[in-house]
């Protein structure tokens, strides 16, 4: 397999936690990245945007809630054959205010159980690496680089093994 890159995207990703819950969204079937996979919250960062300011945008949008202390974890660098590479700035909150949506356009809003993340078969392929580390680690940055092939990861590796 041959990778050709145009640009590079810098995405955010947004989880939050409370009660031993996180909460995720299940992407709309029609969606071209992770139809019908579900992943935490998120998007593209825009022009002139600050990678939290995108976090905070993409959260609002998506779930109507407002996060107070979102806190940059960790980031995963994904190559693929998109022609698109997509570096993700992973953030975490637990201070948050507003109504949640239930549906917006991405997808469908649910908390989950933080305990059955590992044994979920239907979370987004490249989240899968690290949310587990994630919501459970409040301590330590998480770092990461996956190349991939759709939905098949061809090489992985990550801070956690330093």
């Amino acid at each position: 397999m041959e990778f050709k890159h145009t640009k590079t995207c810098p995405h955010t990703v947004i989880f939050l936690l409370r009660d031993a819950q996180v909460l995720l969204i299940k992407r709309n079937a029609l969606k071209r990245v992770n139809p019908n996979k579900i992943s935490g919250l998120g998007g593209e960062v825009e022009q002139g945007e600050t990678f939290l300011e995108a976090a905070q945008r993409e959260l609002e949008e998506e779930s109507g809630l407002v996060a107070y202390d979102l806190s940059l974890k960790g980031t995963l660098t994904i190559i693929d054959n998109l022609a698109i590479s997509r570096v993700l700035y992973i953030y975490v909150g637990y201070k948050f205010e507003g109504e949640l949506k239930k549906e917006c356009s991405e997808g469908k809003l649910n908390w989950y159980d933080c305990s059955n993340i590992p044994y979920m078969n239907n979370i987004a392929i490249h989240q899968r690496l690290f949310i587990g580390h994630i919501i459970n680690s409040s301590d330590s940055f998480y770092s990461g680089i996956v190349f991939c092939d759709c939905e098949k990861i061809l090489y992985y590796t990550d801070s956690t093994n330093c």
